[in-house]
């Protein structure tokens, strides 16, 4: 029987996980067009 439980969490972790590496890629994104990210150029 699987832990619907358990899934549901990892689920919700792992979209979490997505959406906070999402927003440090949009915010590294704004700050290389402004010339302000060393590790971008």
């Amino acid at each position: 029987m699987r832990n619907y439980a358990t899934e549901a969490s990892s689920m919700s972790r792992n979209q979490l996980l997505a959406q906070t590496s999402m927003s440090m890629l949009k915010q590294s994104n704004s700050m290389s067009r402004h010339g302000e990210c060393p590790l971008l150029g």
